[in-house]
């Protein structure tokens, strides 16, 4: 006998309708929760690095950061991280970013660049530089363009500031000797003039046996730029040399130069390769340094002594120096190369970024059109010295990506040079075996 149909109950069947409607929502939901991941995935803000020097100062580390939020409020799709490397050597920074490319983790900016390294390591940011100043290299400045571009046009950096090293004299010091100053030597602002106030201020004032006060700081950074002022040229171009040539005469002739200035009128602090605690320009007992550009303004600003800048003093040949041109760049390897560029674009040719590089560092800028004493209040008298330097006949950069190697190799050679245990020519035949070694070697 067939058994009666069961027909649910009516609490059965809301039972059934209430399980379905649950059912349903958690399906909804779980739905919804996944187009939200999905969502979140995509909308999560791409994170770039920016690898910062050490040696650029706590105001530019200051300013980068600032930007770098400024940056994210216009960007949100994008945040910057800023990382320091570099430390009282230099060539820490160069030590990381070497293991970091090596590692496969590099990061995706770099703001000090060696020369050596490969320009096809870095982004071509062309495509991204519409309506920019640096559209095209051809719209570069000539003199900025071998620090920017390579000889096939590619741009692989942006400048965010212009480096000419220039005078720096402690204006009371000069004065309590009576002493005149660059300006008053007018065209007698030279190396001859500049020694003879330097062994006027190099003195023992206390008696003990030691100096209290020094003409020039850290002369041990003039090398180069004494040879180019004697009328030398190291190698034989700048842009990948073949061959050294320091053996020439107006080479030897600045060694010569560089070499009595730390042994036979000793008017320079006697420590090499590092900065002297005890003896620095912006201690107040120091009356040039002939090594710094703008950067060395914001070690300036609260200092007890009245200070200027002038052009380089005249060398027996020119009367350049360095200029350097500050830069960022975007590692192709690193990976969001668009993204970074975005980044760079903006901290370079953003006109309120700049002006705030300006205000917070003291820094020349790159970009032109910034009203440079509008922004820095606290620049010098004769801050206008930055821009004749500038234009003058400096030395060009020197590119080749054996030039690390070779540095190793020379310069334990250069410092004896400084002690005065090596004669400059004798050093000279060796810096150009050493070097030549090194760019004939396959």
């Amino acid at each position: 006998m067939s058994q009666p149909k069961q027909v649910p109950s009516v609490a059965t069947r809301q039972g059934r309708k209430i399980g379905h409607l649950v059912t349903v929502a958690l399906a909804v939901t779980l739905a919804g929760a996944a187009v939200s991941a999905s969502t979140v995935a995509v909308a999560a803000p791409v994170r770039i690095t920016h690898m910062t020097f050490y040696w650029h100062g706590q105001p530019y580390i200051d300013w980068l950061n600032w930007a770098a939020q400024e940056f994210h409020k216009q960007n949100p799709g994008i945040e910057v991280n800023i990382q320091m490397a570099g430390g009282p050597s230099q060539g820490d920074y160069f030590t990381k970013l070497t293991a970091l490319l090596a590692a496969g983790v590099p990061p995706n900016v770099i703001d000090f660049m060696d020369l050596g390294l490969d320009p096809s390591l870095f982004a071509d940011l062309r495509p991204y530089l519409a309506n920019t100043p640096y559209a095209s290299a051809d719209r570069i400045p000539p003199g900025l363009r071998p620090w920017l571009a390579t000889s096939n046009g590619a741009i692989v950096a942006l400048p965010w500031d212009i480096y000419p090293t220039v005078t720096y004299y402690n204006q009371d010091l000069l004065d309590e000797l009576g002493l005149l100053d660059p300006y008053q030597l007018g065209a007698k602002w030279n190396w001859d003039s500049l020694i003879e106030n330097s062994i006027k201020v190099t003195t023992d004032r206390n008696g003990d046996g030691k100096p209290d006060a020094y003409g020039l700081d850290r002369m041990w950074a003039y090398i180069d730029v004494a040879i180019w002022n004697a009328g030398g040229q190291p190698y034989d171009r700048y842009m990948n040399p073949t061959r050294a040539q320091y053996s020439t005469p107006e080479a030897i002739r600045g060694l010569q130069w560089i070499q009595d200035v730390h042994n036979r009128w000793k008017v320079t602090t006697p420590t090499l390769g590092a900065v002297d605690a005890r003896f620095a320009f912006w201690r107040g007992n120091v009356a040039y340094a002939l090594v710094d550009g703008p950067g060395a303004m914001q070690n300036l600003f609260n200092v007890q002594f009245h200070w200027d800048v002038a052009p380089q003093p005249a060398g027996p040949a020119r009367d350049g120096g360095g200029l350097y041109v500050d830069q960022v760049r975007v590692l192709k390897s690193a990976g969001h190369v668009a993204e970074a560029a975005e980044w760079v674009r903006f901290l370079t040719t953003n006109r309120e970024v700049v002006e705030r590089l300006v205000s917070m560092t003291g820094r020349v800028p790159a970009l032109p059109g910034v009203d440079y004493m509008k922004f820095n209040p606290k620049a010098p008298p004769h801050a206008a010295a930055f821009a004749v330097q500038a234009s003058r006949e400096n030395i060009p950069p020197l590119f080749s990506p054996k030039m690390s190697l070779i540095t190793k190799k020379i310069q334990p050679i250069l410092d004896n040079v400084l002690y005065g245990t090596v004669e400059p020519k004798a050093a000279a035949q060796m810096i150009d075996e050493a070097a030549n070694a090194i760019l004939q070697a396959k």
